[in-house]
Parts: C-alpha cells; structure tokens; sequence
C-alpha cells in the first residue's frame, strides 16, 4: 500500500472497512500513541438485493447484486426503518457502530445499511473499464436506493412502515437528493457534511484548513514555511533528494511539474486529513485521533528543526514511522498515477485511486481540491491543469475542462445546489470541516434545518457517540433525534408499494 492519498479525492472515508493510513494519538499527546485499536466487530450476514444495471431503459433486462446489512436486534413490530447510504468505498465497521445504532436504539428500528454500485462487493460490470462505467451515475444510485426501499419493505413485511436515510459526505447528498427525489418513499434524511454547492474545483477546501490552523498561534506560519521551503527543494538534484530522504519518496523528476505536484500534494495529505477529522471520534476504529491542536504541537516545536523537518516528523507520526508501509518507498510520479488508471479491475486499495470515484469526480461531482485561492498556506501545489490531465490520464482526452464543467452544471440544476427545497432533512457541519465551505450554512427552509457543529470535523455527528464528544456534538445529536421523532410520528405518511 503507497502511504500517501492523493488530496484531489479527500471525501469521507467513513464506509472503509479500514483506515488507508495510521493517524495521530489523542490531543494530549506529541508522539507515536501506543496500543492497537480495538478489534472490529463482526459484521452481521450479507444480503443481496436484485438491482437492474440501467434503470432508464425498459428494454434493458439486465440485473446485478447488491451488497446489503441487516440490523433487527431492537427492533419492534410497527417500528420505523433506518437506511444508511453507501459511499465511494466498501461497507463496513462503521455501519455497525456509528451514531445511527443509537437512533435505531431509541425508536426500536429496523435497520438497513445498502452498499453503493461498483463499490465493495456491488458490482454491476465485469470491469471498470470507461464503458463499462457509463452506468456509474448519481441518477442511478438513487434509483438503486428507491428500489431497495420497495422492495426491503415487501420482502421484510414493512407496509406503512416511515424510512429515514443516513448518510455522509458524498453520501450525505445522496441522502438529501432521495429525500428530494422520493418524498413518498422517505419520511426524511440525516445528510451529515454534505457539500451540496460543491463545484468543479474546490480552492476554499484549502483556505478553510488555513483558518482551522490559524486557531494555534504560530501553526499557519510553520506550514507555509514548510511548503515554501518544500518548492526551494525542488530547484536541484540536491533538494530533491533531501525531500526523498525526509519522505521515504521515490525518485522523480523535480524538472516536470506533473511530478512535483503530485509529490507536493503527497505532502498536503496528513495535513489536510488531521485538519478535515479533527475531533471526530475515529478512535474507535483505528485506535488514534484527529487533532489539529496535536498537528500543530508538533509543526509549532522548533527544538525539532526546520518547518520542512518539522512536517517530515508529522508525516512519520501519522505514518507510525511507516512501520505499516510495505514498500520501501512512496511512488509519486505522474507516471504512476497513469499507470494505475489504466487497470480497470476491480480491486482492494486506496479509493484514492480507484476508477469508479474518479470517474464520478471526473463526470459529475467535481470536488477537486486546487491551491488556486491567495489566502491558504500551501502555496501553488495543485493547479486546474494537473486536474485536467489526472481525468484524461484515467478516461481519455475527451475528459477536458467543459465535460466536467458540463456535469457539475448540470448536477446544480437537477438538485437545486443551495437552493433545494426538499424538507424533513437535517444538514450538519463541523466548523473544522473544510467541506462546509460547499454547504448550506442557513436552513433551506423551515421545515430542513442546517446544525453548525463548532469544534469538530468531516461526518463528527455520524461517527461512535463517545465520552469525549463536547458539548456541541451530543448536542447536535440530541436535535437529530427529536427530529427523527417527529418524522416518523408525522400523520404524513410515505406510500411505499
């Protein structure tokens, strides 16, 4: 497994089964934290549903299986239905633990969790080859979820039974848009950082990570020196080969810019992922914590060395000195990137560069995440361009600037961006997330409210409920129930046949 992601695919990581790197110790800590997570618990039994591969044409009599959990150990004859949402990864511990068990608790619920096609086990083509991919689309996803929810509730006798979806990040506007699309299937929807007004490229992602670091004193600074001195680097043989000795880095060619700024954005990666999740409860799954207080100990330290040492020492915290990296170097060439999207089977890995995600980003969603903005401390890492040749590297030179323009536009229009009127659905934020600059910020409408968590990360109101959550968090979470509550007692009843 390479050690670095690839900042251009950051989403939510919350349906892995497993944490693609080792993350920083609790907030009181400086160093490598010891001890192992907790085993997971086992998942409960695997069950497939019949899902038609093109549900837009009548004439198309093919079908594929879907991954999809059961959890009816509270549940009550009458009870509601909760639905969490696969995203852009398999299914797995997450669904078993996360804060929705608590809510199935509550209202004795039957719970469901369906994983997303071509992710995981759910696979509807042979290959993920471009034309096999043509299938991979939002519209699709959301009519895989509709008729999961008929046909769930014929199969599990649920007739005038209230379903409520849960979903995050990317997941969390599927989440929404379902609501939106089926009010008559849905009674409402928890969608949890949900970056509804995300566009092509996302240049605010990296000026909200610079105002999370401007909270300690001294932390922005260290970072723009690190990288500024990072680009000095690469002005000669001599700095190039330093930053392969401070990063476990593979040669490449400083001279091509496609190189540099893949490495550069290597670089970003433990930044950007501590300061997206800081706070979040992901201890429990990977026995280490999020913090940027914890990042900036180490970036502020100078005992250590220069800002550039300093981010090396952080880069082999987070990494717990690459002790879980089996190769021996990390390959960030261009050539590399190409070379891994020219395999279109379906494999294990980091999502970061799987086809199925890239394809959605490079077609519909957009979301890549540029350096283009002044007020951010990265410098220029990742320009529009290297976006540009990443998508045709994977897809072809089709793949240019207006297709995704075309896409993301039109994804506005179906879904209303910031505009959508769809009620009964709660949107929550962390104030630490970098994806809320994407989000709605004001309630949509009365009946739709909007929950600024300050203080914690990407999805913090979806992750194990936990002692250490603050006040804000089990406050957020306290709403979401009473909300639900009132959903599903609503006289309004969803007509699911």
């Amino acid at each position: 497994m390479e050690h670095n992601n690839f900042i251009f695919v950051v989403w939510s990581i919350i349906f892995l089964s497993t944490y693609k790197v080792d993350v920083l110790g609790s907030p009181d800590t400086t160093g490598p934290p010891g001890g192992a997570p907790s085993p997971p618990p086992t998942m409960s039994s695997e069950y497939w549903f019949h899902q038609k591969l093109d549900h837009f044409n009548v004439e198309d009599s093919r079908y594929w299986k879907q991954r999809y959990y059961v959890f009816d150990e509270f549940y009550k004859p009458g009870g509601p239905a909760f639905l969490t949402i696969g995203g852009e990864g398999a299914l797995g511990v997450y669904v078993q633990e996360g804060a929705w068990m608590d809510y199935i608790q509550t209202y004795h619920a039957i719970g469901f969790a369906v994983e997303h096609r071509y992710y995981g086990e759910s696979r509807p083509t042979p290959d993920l080859s471009t034309a096999n991919l043509e299938y991979l689309t939002i519209e699709q996803v959301l009519e895989d979820v509709a008729s999961f929810i008929v046909g769930a509730t014929k199969e599990h006798n649920l007739a005038d039974t209230k379903w409520v979806t849960f979903g995050g990040s990317y997941a969390g506007m599927l989440s929404a848009y379902v609501r939106y699309k089926f009010p008559h299937l849905v009674a409402g929807a928890i969608a949890s950082s949900a970056p509804v007004a995300v566009s092509v490229f996302a240049p605010e992602f990296i000026v909200s990570i610079g105002e999370s670091l401007r909270f300690v004193p001294g932390c922005y600074q260290a970072v723009a020196d690190a990288f500024n001195d990072a680009r000095q680097h690469l002005k000669d043989d001599t700095g190039a080969q330093h930053l392969q000795s401070l990063f476990r880095l593979c040669a490449f060619d400083y001279t091509n810019q496609l190189d540099a700024e893949t490495m550069l954005n290597g670089l970003m990666s433990p930044i950007i992922n501590t300061a997206q999740y800081s706070n979040d409860n992901m201890g429990y799954m990977t026995g280490r914590q999020l913090s940027v207080s914890s990042m900036c100990r180490v970036m502020t330290d100078t005992s250590r060395g220069t800002a550039l040492v300093r981010l090396a020492d952080y880069h082999a915290i987070v990494y717990n000195n690459y002790t879980n990296v089996r190769a021996p170097c990390d390959n960030v060439t261009f050539t590399f990137l190409v070379n891994n999207a020219k395999n279109v089977t379906y494999k294990g890995g980091d999502i970061a560069l799987g086809r199925q995600w890239m394809y959605q980003m490079c077609t519909q969603l957009g979301a890549f995440i540029t350096s283009t903005a002044v007020n951010q401390p990265f410098g220029n890492v990742v320009s529009e361009d290297y976006v540009v040749r990443v998508c045709q590297a994977y897809f072809g030179p089709t793949f240019n600037a207006t297709l995704l323009a075309r896409g993301v536009q039109q994804m506005w229009m179906d879904y209303g961006r910031l505009g959508i009127q769809a009620t009964n659905v709660v949107y929550t934020h962390g104030s630490y997330d970098p994806w809320h600059k994407y989000g709605l910020s004001t309630d949509p409408n009365p009946q739709s409210p909007v929950i600024i968590i300050q203080g914690v990360g990407h999805v913090a109101d979806l992750f194990k409920s936990s002692q250490k959550d603050n006040i804000h968090l089990k406050q957020a979470r306290n709403l979401i129930r009473r909300l639900i509550g009132q959903w599903i007692q609503s006289h309004n009843d969803p007509i699911v046949g």
